[in-house]
């Protein structure tokens, strides 16, 4: 009667991993060309060294401990008491076997599932199942099993919680068969999926080995048609399968989602790993749990019915805070029909309330509580009052009363020195009430009877929980076995109404997320009228998508039917882990990236098949968070608006990243390509080229992570599945900047080539001239007003101001640093094989640098000033 683990991956799996992405393989393949070819074992050596630097990066961020069934573990109990031998003994809980009879009762964890065949006043939480709050009243009557899980009143499961009573059970299902079993075997069966970026990342690989292998076959081919060395041609091929692999990009991501999750932390979001910090900002779906999440998981009474007309009460969940008022106007002191009702509710009533930890007790008596709390009646009422009898409450009966003396604070009558006060379900205590209290003065009940039952239903349609009350003063103290008659010709006090109340940040959130392209979707086990009221007092269900699907509709509805629906239903209730992950499921088939968030053990399933699962960092159990990518340390769903801006921010500057450098790197290609071609012997090496690519560009990439945004990122739709790295412009602009880029490149390196050409000595030998230095020392700076230019595809740098990002400022000038330091220390120009310069060749090379910087600033402009002109001709047509 355990839980089965799934293996953890093993170390060798990770580096195979590592190793087979097309982006390593072409390195490994230059590696080996650089050395059968050219013998060049300097540059084999550092693009080793890069590779296994970056896959050990790989390997520690996905290192993660499968810790999601050690927290299941944590819910099932230790131990378990059963029958045996016809004695009730205690033995190890994982040595339960079908067919045990277990004892349940307070405080028990319930071992394994089992079918109640007998129950006294048994009541146990299921929250975690479930999703409800409410703890649920057990009956030994047969009940369908076919029923979903939170119908089952005469099961008891897994790893679930008896809060009241007591009662004996036959075990039915044990270790992976149970219910709690079922969501482990889901959790071990859904599989990782690939975050947003990294399919992105895994496309934009792809189409640069593809890019890089078209080139060098053409360079080579046209090459060896002009008669150049084969091996020069080697290195050629060497050269441009290193400038077209951007190898700082691993660690600039990893910085950038780290430095992103970072910002979330301080926002009460925490990635659980680097690559959740990014996924949030690509969802198009947030399918959210209802109790705990969109609500505040406690009962609130927010009206109350009395005799003498309708009270509304403010204030969320179990803190006293708040107040009774009738037609909006603060109660100064209760009627008597209110009286009366708040009496009731604080005597018929177990439940006790702690400072420290809340309610301690059924949580819609604790919720009774807090409403008297607020109406000015204290507990010490109670305290004061003795109870003398009771009649306890039971499932079948669905009503609970309690005999206090008539006297003190609660007497009602000169006559009668008892008094009778009971509570239960409205349709049910109203069929022991001959009489009615109204504005003061007691009535025939059927004067009431049907604006009772009216208000009743009304209130249920609305998802709240209702409790009526009624009294009776009695002459003689109860007689035991008379429990029938005492709860006769009772006199109706009136009903509260009580709900989970829904949190009053999550409407701003949904309209916020609204607004960003993000569609919330309730998902949750509870009652669809519950759910229902609750997503449209959330603007979760609007006129346009209102449409609520349950479990059982699920059940009975195809793949192709729900994929069919699913964009228009705004309510999915009575909803097992299954259907949860079948929801997910048909919202990622139907084109969108979903977030799940939840926090109970039935949400883990879903949480994890999503493409980010939320959890509750304070409510939420051990499962739902080990299974989960982001954890809202504060609970609030409106967090997830936070962490969707800094997602996008996160992506926004990995775009600028790879704008920055593939545009640069482009202009590289094509100097490396044509330079044979003109006769010309290749002007960047391997070795300078990984420089450029992990120094030259890392820096500044590294100050692009933290890039601040630009312009609203919350206006902006979020990114659709199918829709690459490069959409929405930036392909374009990355080629038509790397052309331009490349044909200045070319054009300098023939002015360079022209003032300071190779020598040829003459014993024939070439001596270099410095118009290879300059050409690598002009791609090098030229991409430091580049990476200014990144900052905004639209706004100049000058609008954005320099101090708006002051580590790119600093980044540019270190980097332009160390270029004059490789060309003037001596070892180290040796070692990347550059020449100093003259100051007129450095002058030279500073000028033709701020070209691109000048060209794609002109761009800018043009762009807004055609931007500008457009929104004016529409505002004239307007």
């Amino acid at each position: 009667n355990q839980l089965a683990e799934k293996p953890p991956t093993s170390l060798v799996s990770q580096i195979i991993e590592q190793i087979v992405n097309v982006l390593v393989l072409l390195l490994i393949g230059a590696t080996i060309v650089a050395v059968v070819f050219n013998n060049d074992w300097k540059s084999a050596f550092w693009i080793t060294l890069i590779v296994a630097g970056n896959a050990i990066l790989g390997i520690w961020q996905d290192r993660s401990a499968e810790s999601k069934m050690r927290a299941l573990k944590r819910l099932t109990a230790p131990n378990a008491r059963v029958v045996r031998s016809g004695k009730i003994v205690e033995i190890p809980a994982n040595q339960v076997v079908v067919g045990d009879v277990i004892a349940l009762s307070d405080g028990n964890i319930v071992p394994a599932d089992a079918r109640i065949i007998e129950a006294h006043n048994l009541q146990v939480l299921e929250a975690q199942l479930t999703g409800e709050s409410v703890p649920v009243s057990k009956s030994a009557s047969l009940i369908s099993s076919q029923k979903a899980v939170g119908d089952r009143r005469n099961m008891a499961f897994m790893g679930t919680h008896v809060v009241y009573g007591r009662g004996m059970a036959v075990v039915v299902s044990t270790g992976m068969k149970t219910a709690i079993g079922q969501i482990a075997r889901a959790i071990n069966e859904v599989e990782e999926e690939d975050t947003p970026l990294q399919e992105r990342m895994g496309q934009l690989a792809k189409g640069l080995v593809y890019g890089s292998l078209v080139m060098v076959v053409l360079s080579v081919v046209v090459g060896t048609i002009l008669g150049a060395d084969f091996r020069e041609l080697m290195l050629t091929a060497v050269s441009m399968a290193v400038a077209i692999v951007p190898e700082a990009l691993p660690a600039v991501i990893t910085v950038t989602l780290a430095l992103g999750a970072q910002r979330m932390v301080k926002r009460n979001a925490l990635p659980r790993a680097l690559k959740a910090a990014e996924t949030l900002g690509s969802v198009t779906r947030a399918c959210a749990d209802k109790t705990g999440t969109l609500t505040t998981g406690q009962l609130s009474a927010v009206e109350i019915h009395a005799g003498d007309g309708l009270y509304a009460v403010s204030g969320v969940g179990y803190s006293v805070e708040g107040e009774v008022t009738k037609n909006g106007a603060r109660l100064a002191s209760p009627s008597r029909d209110l009286a009366l009702l708040l009496q009731a509710a604080m005597i018929v009533n177990d439940a006790s309330l702690d400072e420290e930890k809340g309610i301690i007790g059924d949580p819609t008596e604790g919720a009774l509580l807090v409403m008297c709390e607020k109406a000015g009646l204290g507990i010490a009422l109670r305290n004061a009052t003795h109870r003398l009898y009771e009649v306890p409450f039971d499932s079948a009966r669905k009503r609970m009363s309690v005999v206090v003396a008539n006297e003190g604070a609660v007497k009602q009558s000169a006559e009668g020195g008892y008094l009778l006060f009971s509570k239960g379900a409205p349709e049910i205590l109203l069929e022991r009430c001959a009489s009615a209290l109204v504005d003061g003065a007691v009535v025939l009940v059927e004067e009431v009877r049907e604006s009772v039952l009216a208000t009743n239903t009304s209130l249920a349609k609305e998802g709240k929980r209702v409790l009526g009350f009624a009294y009776r003063v009695l002459s003689d103290a109860p007689a035991e076995g008379a429990d029938e008659e005492l709860e006769s010709n009772l006199i109706w006090l009136g009903m509260t109404a009580m709900i989970d109340a829904p949190r009053a940040s999550v409407i701003t959130a949904v309209k916020q997320l609204r607004r960003a392209g993000v569609e919330v979707v309730m998902v949750t086990g509870d009652h669809p009228e519950t759910a229902l009221y609750i997503a449209r007092q959330l603007k979760i269900a609007t006129n346009e998508r209102q449409r609520v699907v349950t479990g059982v509709e699920l059940d009975e509805m195809s793949d192709e039917h729900l994929l069919g629906i699913v964009d228009s239903v705004a309510v999915f209730a009575r909803v097992s882990p299954q259907h949860k992950q079948r929801i997910v499921f048909a919202l990622q088939k139907a084109g969108h990236f979903v977030a799940m968030t939840g926090d109970g053990v039935n949400d883990a399933p879903a949480l994890k098949k999503a493409d980010i699962g939320v959890a509750m960092g304070i409510t939420g159990t051990d499962v739902a968070k080990e299974a989960a990518g982001l954890i809202l340390t504060d609970d609030n769903f409106a967090t997830i608006v936070a962490a969707t801006e800094e997602g996008r921010i996160i992506f926004n500057n990995v775009r600028k990243y790879l704008k920055y450098i593939l545009g640069s790197n482009i202009g590289e290609l094509i100097v490396l390509a044509l330079a044979p071609l003109f006769g010309l012997r290749i002007p960047l090496i391997p070795v300078q080229i990984l420089y450029m690519n992990l120094c030259t560009d890392g820096l500044p990439a590294l100050a692009l992570g933290v890039d601040p945004a630009d312009t609203d990122v919350m206006a902006d739709k979020p990114f659709a599945k199918g829709e690459g790295v490069f959409s929405r412009g930036m392909g374009s602009y990355i080629i038509r900047v790397g052309l331009v880029f490349g044909a200045m490149s070319v054009a300098f390196m023939l002015f360079a080539n022209a003032i300071a050409p190779d020598v040829v000595m003459p014993d024939g030998s070439v001596q270099p001239g410095a118009w290879s230095s300059m050409v690598f020392t002009m791609l090098c700076l030229s991409q430091m007003g580049h990476a200014l230019t990144c900052r905004s595809a639209e706004k100049s740098i000058f609008q954005l101001g320099l101090k708006t990002n002051p580590w790119l400022l600093r980044a540019v000038v270190v980097t332009s640093a160390i270029q004059v330091l490789l060309l003037y220390v001596p070892f180290v120009a040796d070692f990347f094989n550059l020449q100093p310069l003259t100051l007129e060749q450095m002058l030279i090379c500073l000028i033709a640098s701020s070209a691109l910087f000048i060209y794609v600033e002109v761009e800018k402009l043009i762009l807004r000033r055609r931007k500008d002109d457009k929104t004016r001709r529409e505002r004239e047509a307007e």
